[in-house]
């Protein structure tokens, strides 16, 4: 029997589609990486229950050599080399997340003020963190009066959320060179702070920002919510 073989809610292709990698076992997830079992009569799953086995872990499997996997029956050089290379990007993944900068209205303000210019239109900045408030990267998401963000909240948070951030920081500058926050500043973060939390999303802090300095709800009291620990 092969995984095509098998009920369609119970095959891990399916499952990844319909619930996300997280909802996976461990077996299934390295099933999706072999793709078959290597031998006439074994599925991928269960080429992975052996795998893991064998290992104990999958951290016993991240220890594996090439030499080593390549003594696995069903295991040849493509499928040894797709998982020593998963485990390489995983330890590099984990090595550059524990080197990311933490939240702070100082660092936002650092990464975007050689680019706020006074005098042009307002431009509104995303920055994406993680659960511990670890910086994952931004992106210029709107151009215009920034109280148009409030008639944009669903998207923007939906933009979040689908990045796989779990907490978020807002920019923008005043074409006046004006850092004090305008009543459609308040409102916004105001709807921000309420959307935010009903989808399980952390509001890390709104800044109007200009080349020389920027003004923060959070150290001004206004986003009281307690940052994460890196």
């Amino acid at each position: 029997m092969s995984i095509k073989d098998f009920d369609p809610g119970i095959r891990p292709r399916e499952k990844a589609e319909r619930g996300g990698a997280a909802s996976l076992s461990e077996a299934e997830l390295l099933a999706l990486l072999l793709g078959s079992g290597g031998v006439e009569g074994r599925t991928a799953l269960d080429l992975a229950n052996a795998l893991l086995g064998r290992y104990g872990s999958l951290y016993g499997l991240s220890r594996a050599t090439l030499p080593d996997l390549l003594l696995v029956k069903g295991i040849g050089k493509a499928k040894a080399l797709s998982i020593v290379s998963a485990f390489e990007m995983a330890k590099r993944a984990s090595d550059e997340a524990l080197k990311a900068p933490s939240f702070s209205p100082s660092h936002v303000h650092s990464l975007i003020k050689e680019g706020v210019l006074e005098g042009v239109s307002e431009a509104v900045f995303l920055f994406r963190y993680d659960e511990r408030g670890r910086y994952l990267g931004h992106e210029r998401i709107a151009s215009g009066h920034a109280d148009r963000v409030k008639q944009r909240v669903g998207p923007l948070l939906a933009r979040v959320f689908k990045s796989g951030a779990a907490s978020f920081a807002l920019a923008h500058n005043h074409p006046s060179g004006e850092l004090r926050p305008s009543k459609e500043d308040f409102v916004a973060t105001g709807i921000l702070l309420s959307r935010s939390q009903e989808m399980g999303l952390l509001f890390l802090d709104h800044l109007i920002v200009g080349p020389e300095g920027y003004y923060s709800f959070r150290e001004h009291g206004l986003i009281a919510s307690k940052l994460p620990s890196p």
